[in-house]
């Protein structure tokens, strides 16, 4: 990096400053006297309930109960057989995110680097014409100071010749 240059980004590519006092919808937020507890889990669904009394004697009734603690036992195993796997190959699976994320970072780093070189080329053939254009600017510039210069004479020497004209 250069003397003197900072890491600070350029002013277009900060991120504007937010008042958050100035946000009414998140006022509220704050001045909220206290947040309500989170409510308990609803765990009826798990419960393995008989049926109910007036209906101990439906076969009908015991095979809806059955049915419901086949399927409760079946995601149970379910349950579990995620977590085994989630044991067996979740740290691997993880470790190949991170690596396809790093490859990733590296991939748009030289991408970010390229396009830097690219930036700076452009902007050091613009320098150039403009320190090569200077002379001729110069030059096109004093010629046009003088020419208004010969205007000012010339619009003094006609208000001489005729001082009615304007």
């Amino acid at each position: 990096m250069e003397a003197g240059a900072s890491d600070d980004p350029p002013p277009m590519l900060r991120a504007p400053r937010v008042e958050i006092d100035a946000l009414p919808y998140i006022d509220g937020q704050y001045n909220e006297p206290a947040m309500q507890p989170m409510p308990t889990m609803d765990v009826s669904r798990y419960q393995l309930d008989p049926p109910p009394k007036q209906k101990q004697q439906d076969p009908m009734a015991w095979e809806r109960s059955v049915g419901n603690a086949q399927a409760q036992l079946e995601h149970q195993a379910t349950r579990l057989d995620n977590l085994e796997l989630l044991q067996q190959h979740g740290a691997n699976q993880w470790l190949a995110h991170l690596s396809n994320l790093e490859r990733a970072s590296s991939r748009l780093a030289s991408e970010a680097a390229g396009l830097s070189q690219e930036v700076d080329g452009v902007n050091r053939s613009r320098k150039e014409e403009q320190v090569e254009l200077q002379p001729k600017l110069a030059r096109l510039e004093a010629g046009w100071a003088e020419c208004l210069r010969l205007e000012a004479e010339c619009a003094a020497m006609r208000k001489q010749l005729d001082p009615t004209a304007q």
